[in-house]
C-alpha cells in the first residue's frame, strides 16, 4: 500500500502531465527537483527514479 505522501506526489505528477499538453523541450530545474530523486546512467540505458518510488528505464 502506498503512503499518503507517495500517493500525493503521483497525483501531482499526473496532474502536471495532463495540464501540459506540449512537450518539454528545455531543462526545467524546478520540475526535476520536485519529482526526480535520482538518475542512474548505464552503458546501454539510464534509469530515472522518481520520488514517488516509480522507476523507468530509457534505452539508448
Amino acid at each position: 500500500m502506498l503512503r499518503e505522501g507517495t500517493r500525493q506526489r503521483i497525483n501531482e505528477l499526473a496532474a502536471y502531465v495532463k495540464m501540459n499538453d506540449t512537450q518539454i523541450i528545455e531543462y526545467d530545474d524546478k520540475l526535476v527537483r520536485k519529482y526526480i530523486e535520482q538518475i542512474q546512467i548505464y552503458y546501454d540505458k539510464f534509469m530515472v527514479c522518481f520520488k514517488a518510488k516509480i522507476e523507468t528505464n530509457v534505452l539508448r
